[in-house]
């Protein structure tokens, strides 16, 4: 019996830390990932606040809009792949397209806290700054 419930969990499981995705090892992002990522994220951000998406909705937007996901991978995904697995950027833009929409949604899902959390609270924090400002 416990069998059967893995098997309906397969696909869940390639959204774990440390699990395999098109051979490669994905890991929760560290705060030298972060950095290296932030100006992409930036970025990323900005793309989606055109679409009216934010930290608040991220999820449900993009689970509800896959273009919108589809469009940061497109543009940003190879950076992104590179930086979280510690690959050249040549190899990171060589995956097979399917493949790379596959490790950023791993991707996305794996750091989505630390997304909503830590980036979240900079844009709050430079509202605050730039709201109290003569």
């Amino acid at each position: 019996m416990e069998r059967d419930r893995k098997d309906k969990n397969d696909d869940l499981d390639s959204l774990l830390p440390g699990n395999k995705i098109a051979g490669y090892t994905l890991c929760p992002w560290t705060l030298k990932n972060l950095k290296e990522l932030y100006p992409t994220l930036m970025l990323v951000k900005e793309m989606f606040k055109k679409k009216e998406v934010t930290f608040a909705n991220i999820e449900s937007a993009l689970t509800s809009n896959p273009e919108l996901f589809a469009e940061a991978v497109l543009t940003h995904g190879a950076t992104i792949i590179s930086v979280t697995l510690g690959i050249d950027i040549e190899k990171a833009e060589g995956i097979e397209a399917g493949k790379s929409v596959e490790i950023m949604f791993s991707i996305f899902f794996m750091n989505i806290q630390l997304i909503k959390n830590s980036l979240g609270l900079v844009e709050q924090v430079k509202e605050a700054m730039t709201s109290t400002r003569p």
